[in-house]
């Protein structure tokens, strides 16, 4: 796989950290948590999660390529994908995005609200990076509201 199809894989998605005093502000729950074991990635929203945010039922999330979580409807279908990067420093996450938005000619525009740093790529993609960690949530095969898509941060957010 060549270096810029890695670079786009790596921000197709949403960055984002929190502390663990908002988790209760946004609503996470223990009962919600997903099990130990679970890939970090996967581990930041449930299928049940996702499922009431989206409103159809879902498969469980599977990490298919790049370490990214998949979260597909009952048809396979790919509806988001969630990827965590526990290290990620402000200029890497900066020339990641550019890149991104770069490859796949689509306008990078700030999401205020979320982290440090947040940024949606094109209608793709959304990432934002928050003390250090990041993470990138894609949604390039299908277009995901943006209601839809800030309740699925503020969830994951949740769990940083």
């Amino acid at each position: 796989m060549g270096l810029r199809r890695r670079q786009a894989l790596k921000v197709s998605g949403a960055v984002l950290l929190v502390t663990a005093s908002a988790a209760a502000c946004l609503g996470a729950r223990a009962a919600d948590a997903p099990a130990r074991g679970v890939d970090p990635s996967c581990a930041l929203i449930t299928r049940a999660e996702a499922e009431k945010v989206l409103g159809e039922t879902l498969q469980e999330p599977v990490v298919k390529f790049a370490q990214m979580c998949s979260y597909m409807n009952k048809g396979g279908s790919t509806l988001f994908g969630m990827k965590l990067y526990p290290k990620e420093e402000k200029g890497q996450f900066d020339g990641e995005l550019k890149n991104a938005a770069k490859m796949m000619k689509a306008a990078m525009k700030p999401l205020p609200g979320f982290g440090e740093e947040a940024f949606t790529i094109g209608n793709y993609q959304t990432a934002v990076l928050f003390h250090g960690k990041a993470i990138s949530l894609s949604y390039m095969t299908h277009e995901l509201a943006p209601a839809k898509r800030d309740a699925l941060l503020r969830i994951a957010l949740g769990r940083m």
